[in-house]
């Protein structure tokens, strides 16, 4: 096996991926972990990080983490740049982490303008950089807990808008009278009924009349009536709230310049379908991208802090 350069990790709330990097920047091994940083104990963040990579953390193979870990609830707090950044911006404020080994956390990037609006970011903006966009003005979505809507230009993330759609599809899955009428488990959209049920979600929030609260509590409503069967029934809420999403962001991108452009999504495989799903169902086509575009943007990022060669 290659000798490895360099470590990146993409450290988030509940999981955590990592990367083993050859000298030219190829990937040599992956690892996924449950260890997101809400599951590490009393805050031992290094004896959680060697359990992940398997051995010992040798000390002259740079570490470089993004995401959650650069939080206040993590090893330590990298604080935010400000929109415009780029690969040079975020290599320019890398947090040291103390201790003895050479480990780096990538800040996240903030939106702060006069006018009230507020929005972060941890993590996504290494996976953004790591697609390498050209100098145009591009469309990157990145579905997620929390998705984000980025706008990027000349390698440089210039604005992002936050969704709390994830949270807000566990939260009314699993938390509200909606979560009686829904099986434990979701189905995928390559099931029939399942996919005419997301689409049918879709419609009703991209409507000129969607009226998404209302829309929501229907859902128990049909299934009382025994209109809508309970595994149905996911599909349907998820339907409505990535609709409405998709909905309010592009009436953003007018406002952005962005009409008509084709997004950049980037996600794991089921969230992926999804939003290609609906992306296609408002008129749009994509393109996608992979998770381990955070590992290229971690690479970009180590190599302008002259972490490698």
């Amino acid at each position: 096996m290659s000798r490895t350069a360099l470590i990146g990790v993409d450290w988030g709330t509940t999981s955590m991926r990592l990367w083993r990097f050859s000298s030219d920047g190829g990937i040599i091994a992956r690892q996924r972990s449950d260890l997101g940083i809400l599951n590490v104990a009393d805050g031992q963040f290094g004896a959680a990080l060697a359990a992940v990579a398997g051995e010992s953390l040798a000390t002259d193979v740079p570490i470089l983490m993004s995401g959650m870990i650069g939080s206040r609830q993590g090893w330590v707090e990298a604080p935010y740049v400000m929109c415009p950044a780029d690969v040079a911006t975020l290599a320019d404020q890398l947090q040291p982490v103390p201790g003895d080994i050479d480990a780096w956390i990538v800040p996240g990037v903030a939106v702060r303008e006069a006018d009230g609006r507020r929005d972060v970011m941890r993590g996504e903006e290494t996976q953004i950089l790591g697609a390498q966009l050209g100098s145009a003005r591009q469309l990157v979505v990145l579905p997620g807990t929390h998705c984000k809507w980025v706008v990027v230009e000349d390698g440089r993330i210039l604005d992002f808008v936050t969704f709390m759609t994830g949270e807000m599809y566990q939260a009314l899955r699993r938390h509200t009278i909606l979560a009686r009428l829904m099986p434990e488990a979701d189905a995928g959209l390559d099931d029939e009924a399942v996919r005419h049920s997301f689409v049918a979600g879709l419609s009703t929030s991209l409507s000129g009349e969607a009226r998404l609260m209302q829309s929501l509590f229907s859902i128990r409503a049909r299934g009382l009536f025994d209109e809508l069967p309970p595994e149905l029934a996911p599909a349907l809420l998820s339907g409505l709230l990535i609709g409405a999403e998709i909905g309010e962001g592009l009436a953003l991108c007018r406002r952005w310049g962005l009409g008509g452009i084709a997004p950049l999504v980037i996600g794991g495989d089921i969230l992926l379908a999804r939003y290609q799903t609906a992306f296609r169902h408002a008129g749009l086509a994509t393109t996608t991208g992979n998770e381990d575009l955070g590992a290229s943007g971690l690479w970009r990022i180590a190599q302008q802090r002259n972490l490698v060669a």
